[in-house]
C-alpha cells in the first residue's frame, strides 16, 4: 500500500451543467459510483438486485439534461465532467460559479471532459 503525498489527494468526479444564464446543476458522479459499487456488492452477497439503481438514476439525469439542451438551443448549454479535490463540496463549487462564472467555465473547459456543447451561433454569451 502506498502513502499519498500532499499532491496526490483524493478527488471526486463532478458533472456540471450550465447555460448562458448560469449554472443549472452540479452533481457528484462519485456518489453515484460509490452507490453503484455498494449495490453490486449487495447483489453478489444476496443474489438479488435492488429496485433503485444508481447507474440508471444517473443516466436519467443526464438524459434529462440532454433533452433540456435540445429543447432550449438558444440557451447554449454545456455539460462537462471534471475532477476536483475530494474536500470540495457542492456548495463551494456552486459559489465558485456564482462569484466567477467565466473563470469556472474556462477552467472546466480546459480541465474537464465535454459531454455536450450546444451553441446557437446567433446568440453571443459567455464563451
Amino acid at each position: 500500500m502506498t502513502d499519498k503525498t500532499e499532491f496526490e489527494e483524493e478527488s471526486k468526479i463532478w458533472l456540471a451543467f450550465w447555460c448562458c444564464e448560469g449554472l443549472e446543476a452540479m452533481i457528484s458522479v462519485s456518489e453515484y459510483m460509490d452507490r453503484s459499487k455498494q449495490e453490486l456488492s449487495e447483489k453478489i452477497k444476496t443474489g438479488t438486485e435492488s429496485r433503485r439503481n444508481a447507474e440508471s438514476e444517473l443516466n436519467h439525469v443526464i438524459n434529462g439534461m440532454q433533452i433540456r439542451a435540445r429543447m432550449n438551443g438558444n440557451r447554449n448549454y454545456e455539460l462537462y465532467t471534471f475532477n476536483a479535490n475530494a474536500s470540495m463540496t457542492q456548495a463551494q463549487l456552486r459559489e465558485w460559479f456564482e462569484c466567477a462564472p467565466q473563470l469556472a467555465v474556462d477552467w472546466i473547459r480546459k480541465n474537464g471532459k465535454c459531454f455536450l456543447k450546444k451553441y446557437d451561433s446567433s446568440n453571443k454569451v459567455i464563451r
